[in-house]
């Protein structure tokens, strides 16, 4: 589950940061928030698992893009 999350939160600051949404540097500062978040010990047990840890993941990643936005 925890690569799921991974790939989807670097997957969307990455998109943010390419259409200049935010900055290099907060890609990173993103992905750790969510991979923070993301961190209960939950297994994958059906790709259903994957898909709702990716989902939960991306949401996490644009809420923060979402407020580094208005902040700037």
């Amino acid at each position: 589950m925890q690569g799921a999350a991974l790939n989807a939160a670097e997957e969307t600051a990455f998109h943010a940061f390419v259409e200049g949404g935010i900055g290099f540097l907060d890609m990173a500062e993103i992905v750790e928030t969510v991979m923070d978040r993301m961190h209960d010990g939950r297994s994958a047990n059906s790709i259903e698992d994957v898909f709702s840890a990716d989902g939960e993941a991306r949401t996490h990643a644009r809420e923060l893009i979402a407020s580094k936005e208005k902040a700037a």
